[in-house]
């Protein structure tokens, strides 16, 4: 039994949502252009898809001073298990929530 594609959540957005999980992940394939992904239930976590296949995660969110985005890379995909993903997410959302940008050292 064939599932249909991702839905497309916002217009503005062309990124799909797909379910945190290894088995989901596992299922994107390269295309043309690299395009992202974000996952249901895990806020300001995405992950690109480069044209060779690589997958790598990404924070984005808000710094709680300026309210400038921020984009933070994480890993790629496989270089940790997605609880740690999850984790060291959370850790960067805490720096940028106080307005502190990672990619600033």
């Amino acid at each position: 039994m064939n599932k249909p594609e991702p839905k497309k959540r916002s217009p503005r957005s062309s990124a799909e949502y797909i379910t945190y999980s290894t088995d989901a992940i596992d299922k994107l394939k390269p295309r043309d252009k690299v395009y992202p992904v974000n996952f249901k239930k895990v806020e300001g976590l995405q992950m690109l898809v480069q044209t060779t296949g690589t997958r790598t995660f990404y924070y984005y969110g808000r710094l709680g001073s300026t309210g400038d985005p921020v984009r933070v890379r994480l890993c790629r995909y496989g270089e940790r298990d997605l609880k740690e993903v999850r984790k060291l997410k959370n850790d960067k959302a805490a720096l940028v929530g106080r307005g502190i940008n990672p990619n600033v050292k």
